[in-house]
C-alpha cells in the first residue's frame, strides 16, 4: 500500500502536469484560431474596401459620361435655338421692310420652337 501511495502523488503530479500541457495546448489552439479569424475578416474588409473603391471609380466615370452627353445635348439645343434666331431675324428684318408685324406669326413661331426644344430633350 506504501508504495501505491508514493505512486499516487508521483501519477498526480504527472496527470497535473499533462493537464496543463492540454490545456495550454488547447489555449493555444484557440489563439492560433482566433488569429487565422482575424486574418480572414481583415482580408474579406480589404475586399471590400477595394470593390467599393472600384465601384466608386466606375460611378465616377458614368457620371462623367452622363455630363458630356448632356452637354453636347445642351450645345445642340444652343446651336439649334441660334438658328432660329437668325432665321427669325432675317424675317423680322424683312417684315419691317414690309410693315407687317403680325403676333400670331411670332407666336405660332414660339409654339414652333418649343415644341422642337421639348422633342429634343425627350431624346
Amino acid at each position: 500500500m506504501m508504495a501505491n501511495n508514493n505512486s499516487n502523488p508521483l501519477n498526480s503530479e504527472e496527470e497535473e502536469e499533462e493537464e496543463e500541457e492540454e490545456r495550454w495546448s488547447v489555449t493555444e489552439s484557440l489563439r492560433e484560431l482566433a488569429e487565422s479569424m482575424i486574418r480572414k475578416e481583415v482580408a474579406e474588409m480589404e475586399m471590400i474596401k477595394a470593390r467599393e473603391a472600384a465601384r466608386i471609380q466606375a460611378e465616377h466615370r458614368r457620371l462623367e459620361r452622363e455630363n458630356e452627353l448632356m452637354e453636347m445635348m445642351l450645345n445642340s439645343h444652343l446651336q439649334i435655338i441660334n438658328s432660329f434666331l437668325s432665321v427669325d431675324r432675317k424675317r423680322k428684318r424683312a417684315e419691317d421692310d414690309d410693315h407687317d408685324d403680325s403676333p400670331v406669326s411670332f407666336q405660332r413661331e414660339g409654339a414652333m420652337l418649343l415644341s422642337l426644344l421639348q422633342f429634343n430633350l425627350g431624346m
